[in-house]
């Protein structure tokens, strides 16, 4: 795991995410409303990352984790030529990279981001639920643990790895 934390840059979106609409809401004055960008996405990966290092994941080879891939979505991640695959959900599980439908990084779209380097999968998620920012100018902070996406990688690579 080496990848960058920018509690800065960090501490910028976690404010800004505070006017995301909520799912399902009609537009009632968000001052301007913000939508997550790939910019959000890069910054809760790490967090993520670390988040399950602390809890115990192992990084699955990329064998097992292409196999999991295609047993459980119906993907050969190696014809996606980007490092990111979103897969949609709408009754089953359909590839987003070449289809576009919104917001790729829209919290209320069921979408499921696997990124092949890192060999995780996950929902897009606010930062609020992954760190604790005590002083982002000391770098003093808590990571925090998102129970669903743990569960989600650890069930899909722990049992095959074990």
């Amino acid at each position: 795991m080496n990848s960058t934390i920018d509690l800065e840059k960090i501490n910028k979106h976690l404010n800004l995410q505070k006017n995301v609409m909520p799912c399902g809401d009609v537009y009632d004055g968000y001052d301007p409303p913000y939508d997550l960008t790939k910019e959000d996405f890069d910054l809760m990966l790490p967090l993520l990352e670390k988040s399950l290092f602390n809890s115990g994941y192992k990084i699955p080879d990329y064998s097992l984790f292409k196999q999991k891939i295609q047993e459980g979505f119906g993907v050969d991640i190696d014809i996606i030529k980007e490092n990111v695959i979103i897969l949609y959900y709408n009754d089953k599980y359909k590839l987003l990279n070449n289809y576009v439908y919104g917001n790729k990084y829209n919290l209320c779209i069921s979408n499921l981001l696997i990124n092949k380097e890192k060999r995780i999968i996950t929902p897009m998620i606010f930062l609020s639920d992954l760190i604790k920012i005590k002083n982002f100018k000391t770098q003093d902070y808590d990571i925090l643990q998102d129970l669903k996406v743990l569960s989600l990688n650890k069930l899909e690579f722990c049992a095959a790895i074990l």
